[in-house]
């Protein structure tokens, strides 16, 4: 697929900015005033995956973590999920935590996972994928949960059922809610031009002809 700067925006032909950075730069919550509490679920956690490979750093921490935490597995490796938007955040919602596992552990490689399917769900996503660090790059630190934060899966599994029985430490991971509101973009061409927007504030820039090629190669 390659991507040119006149049909789409005319920027478009200088962004080097990662091309999965997009969910975050459209997404990124931004100061207003929102409700805080989240009405407490039912369940507990939840997981959507489309790509399962048993060599996968995420599936492998799936099966560690497993024998101490119930997890509902949608997709490929569980249940169908529904597409429609509205029906699979009625579905997710149903939880409390979010298993958002990404495939690789990329500086900036933070998908849907984490905004569509955690956030906008109002799940507290629990992260695995690039650092702590990173990720506050993009959203306040105490609105997530990162699988570093313990020594091990069967630590973090210990912590969300605390979390389960005490509603006053979770709900402090929608305090966030109080002075961000989340923006969820489903548009793809909406979130390109979003970044071409950035374009000028960029230090250095390279040029790819072909986003697919950079990405998958």
């Amino acid at each position: 697929m390659k991507i040119h700067s006149k049909s789409i925006c005319p920027s478009l032909s200088k962004v080097l900015v990662a091309f999965l950075l997009v969910h975050a730069n459209i997404n990124a919550v931004t100061p207003q005033v929102h409700g805080s509490t989240i009405k407490p679920p039912k369940e507990l956690a939840v997981w959507v995956v489309s790509h399962w490979g048993e060599n996968l750093a995420r599936v492998k921490y799936y099966h560690r973590l497993q024998p101490h935490l119930s997890v509902k597995v949608f997709g490929s490796h569980g249940e169908r999920l529904c597409r429609d938007k509205t029906c699979m955040k009625a579905t997710l919602s149903k939880y409390k935590f979010y298993l958002s596992f990404e495939n690789s552990k990329y500086r900036d490689y933070i998908t849907e996972k984490l905004w569509s399917n955690a956030l906008w769900a109002g799940l507290v996503p629990v992260v695995l994928g690039t650092t702590r660090k990173n990720y506050e790059d993009f959203l306040p630190g105490d609105s997530f949960i990162h699988v570093d934060d313990f020594s091990s899966p069967a630590e973090l599994a210990a912590y969300l059922h605390y979390l389960d029985q005490n509603d006053t430490a979770y709900q402090a991971y929608f305090n966030w809610r109080t002075k961000y509101v989340l923006h969820i973009s489903f548009s793809v061409f909406n979130r390109i031009c979003e970044i071409c927007k950035h374009v000028p504030n960029l230090t250095a820039y390279k040029t790819y002809k072909s986003i697919k090629e950079w990405h998958w190669n």
